[in-house]
């Protein structure tokens, strides 16, 4: 083997790692919206608790989901604000939530 032919067998390896450098990259971000998203549903899906303190809780005119959602943490209705804003942006509630006063347990 003479130098051009090493040369060529590092720049094809280093291609190679290259590559699959970024298929673990993109491996790794793939996997880590699948949980994310996994934990949006669960949260989603997991009922509140029966014996829970009923609570009144208001939306005044011009709240948006931010505040609300920081409300309702406050609260102790929700537990994770950030989750409960994707999970509204995501069903398209957060442009559906009407002023009033609610009973939430």
């Amino acid at each position: 083997m003479n130098k051009t032919d090493d040369e060529k067998h590092r720049n094809r390896d280093l291609k190679k790692q290259k590559i699959i450098a970024l298929l673990v990259g993109a491996l790794v971000i793939l996997l880590s919206v699948f949980f994310y998203l996994l934990s949006l549903y669960i949260y989603a899906e997991t009922p509140g608790s029966v014996l829970a303190e009923k609570k009144i809780f208001s939306i005044h005119t011009g709240q948006n989901i931010n505040i609300i959602a920081e409300k309702l943490h406050h609260l102790k209705v929700i537990q994770n604000p950030s989750k409960f804003k994707m999970l509204s942006r995501i069903k398209a509630l957060s442009n559906k939530l009407k002023t009033g006063e609610y009973k939430l347990s």
